[in-house]
């Protein structure tokens, strides 16, 4: 396969000029013009030339007018998820009072160039506001670093592509991507795992016990058997109930293979535990407590508890198997819990130790 050829590029600073296609043609039939007039001395190859030149000059002003005096902000979702796609608002400020902007292209730009696609504003008024949207898309979980905005415009001929960039680093964390659990193992799951009496009075199903009917109390409370037996109102207590607490286990070692294989197992478990999390959490509405050798999170529930797990996930990394402290704090969780264990592979420690006593074991890759 043959090399795609990099177009050139002028930098000074925070500018950059690039010719584009068009541009490359123009300044090349530019100079055999420009040799052509002074070997032939014909005025009129002469006067092509000086207006060909002088259209590169004012294109570079024009250009440069375009991009001076811009403030660029963007608006990005309050969830990130790996591999998964999403719009970015970028918007942007022209501060010039007189004199307008057009074809603007933005993007956000980190150590490795440009990132995503750039967002396309076609003008922007004197001392006016603009935006556009943009699709994005970030590879992998954890902190995602931008150094700052990419801003450029071709305006006014196409020539040359002239680049701003504004700097203003950022760092957003990313959750682990979003994985489809296997058919039938959401209902393994949370098979065992639904609502219990507590022993307190509250809106339940199960009935506690009978007593005398108040003004305050629904019509659907009365006892009619009771009331009929003693000749006066009788209302039902219902027992309060609550759902049982499942902890997700995460055993964050290596499995057995290669470097590669290793770490690619590792992120299908993160991704993996994640869903896990989500089925539980989301869906089924279960408390949830999380254990790993880095991560403990208390039981809870509601998107809080989602998110705080997975806030946990999106940096975890593979630690070292040891004992001691992990292995009591995980010896506790499945005393108290019913617990399903995630690991990267079938020869991890905790997989392997704990199969028998967990609710669960779940191996990516699997």
């Amino acid at each position: 396969m043959s090399k795609r050829k990099r177009p050139f590029r002028l930098s000074f600073r925070d500018r950059s000029l690039t010719f584009t296609p068009l541009g490359t043609r123009f300044v090349i039939i530019c100079v055999l013009i420009g040799i052509a007039a002074i070997n032939t001395g014909s005025n009129l190859l002469y006067l092509c030339t000086s207006m060909m030149l002088s259209m590169m000059i004012v294109s570079g002003i024009l250009s440069e007018q375009a991009l001076r005096g811009l403030m660029v902000t963007r608006r990005l979702p309050d969830e990130i998820y790996a591999e998964g796609p999403f719009a970015v608002r970028y918007s942007l400020h022209n501060k010039k009072p007189r004199v307008p902007s057009f074809a603007l292209a933005v993007a956000c730009y980190g150590q490795g160039g440009r990132e995503g696609a750039p967002a396309f504003v076609l003008k922007l008024p004197p001392a006016g506001d603009g935006w556009a949207d943009a699709p994005e898309v970030v590879g992998a979980r954890g902190g995602w670093v931008t150094e700052g905005f990419e801003v450029s415009t071709r305006f006014p001929f196409g020539l040359f592509r002239k680049t701003l960039r504004i700097r203003q680093p950022e760092t957003r964390l990313v959750f682990p991507p979003v994985r489809e659990l296997p058919r039938e193992l959401p209902r393994e799951l949370t098979s065992g795992y639904g609502e219990t009496p507590s022993g307190f009075k509250g809106q339940g199903s199960e009935v506690m016990g009978i007593r005398e009917y108040q003004d305050m109390d629904e019509a659907r409370l009365i006892h009619w058997k009771s009331s009929a037996r003693l000749s006066r109102l009788m209302a039902k207590e219902f027992e309060t109930e609550h759902k049982r607490t499942v902890c997700v286990v995460f055993d964050d070692t290596l499995p057995a293979g290669s470097p590669e294989g290793q770490s690619a197992l590792f992120e299908e478990a993160v991704a993996l535990a994640a869903a896990v999390t989500r089925e539980l959490v989301l869906v089924h509405d279960i408390p949830v407590a999380f254990v790993s050798r880095g991560l403990t999170v208390p039981p809870g529930s509601g998107r809080g508890q989602y998110l705080e797990i997975l806030e946990g996930l999106s940096l975890i990394a593979p630690s070292s198997p040891d004992s001691g402290e992990h292995d009591g704090r995980l010896n506790r969780a499945l005393a108290e819990w019913p617990c399903v264990v995630v690991a990267p592979g079938p020869r991890t420690a905790w997989a392997a130790r704990y199969s028998g006593s967990a609710k669960m074991v779940l191996e990516a890759g699997r």
